[in-house]
């Protein structure tokens, strides 16, 4: 719990400054929006981000897991928004930009399989919800980033679950280590008993 909990702070805080460092493909891709993107990214994200920070240690472990898809979800509209309000051409392909969120997620703070299963459904629905309210959509980049999405979201599961099934058999190897060494011990034990005393009268042994 203590190595999660390290793991989801250091993964937040580098979310924070993610959301500010945004700003520059913002600035480059869709420069009409680069007011709105101060405002939700350095004004609202941002803040959030390091509020989630400071919470993260007062939250039981559900409650961790669930916050990261919250925020996931909270970054996806963030992006989202821009990209439906640009009117440079460049918002709809930027929509691509929601594969980061599966991508930090599995492979940065290495959320769970079922977690990250529910962050991918949310992520496509938030990304086909988008695609459909693009106004004269470019079908084909449209198609394109659609098969990039699926992709992305199909390989981050499958990390996922290699990553925790590669930790469950760990723990459970480790479990199985422990009883043998116990046991081990236990066995010792009576080794040095029967060497010290007499197994019919329980005296000491003469040496």
């Amino acid at each position: 719990s203590a190595e999660r909990l390290r793991l989801l702070r250091n993964g937040a805080m580098l979310v924070a400054l993610l959301s500010s460092l945004m700003l520059v493909t913002d600035w480059l891709v869709i420069p009409d929006q680069l007011h709105l993107a101060v405002q939700l990214r350095l004004l609202f994200f941002t803040p959030l981000a390091v509020a989630w920070v400071l919470l993260l240690p007062r939250m039981d472990e559900r409650m961790r897991e669930r916050s990261v898809l919250v925020m996931s979800t909270i970054g996806a509209c963030t992006c989202i928004v821009l990209c439906l309000n640009s009117r440079t051409g460049l918002g709809p392909p930027y929509l691509v930009s929601l594969s980061m969120v599966l991508l930090f997620n599995g492979g940065v703070i290495r959320m769970r399989f079922w977690m990250a299963t529910r962050v991918a459904a949310v992520m496509l629905a938030l990304f086909a919800a988008a695609a459909l309210a693009v106004r004269e959509p470019p079908v084909a980049v449209l198609l394109s980033m659609s098969v990039v999405m699926v992709a992305t979201a199909t390989f981050t599961l499958f990390h996922s679950y290699w990553q925790e099934h590669e930790d469950r058999t760990n723990w459970l190897l480790q479990q199985q280590e422990q009883a043998l060494l116990d046991e081990l011990g236990r066995a010792n034990a009576r080794l040095d008993r029967l060497s010290r005393f007499d197994p019919l009268t329980g005296l000491a042994n003469r040496r």
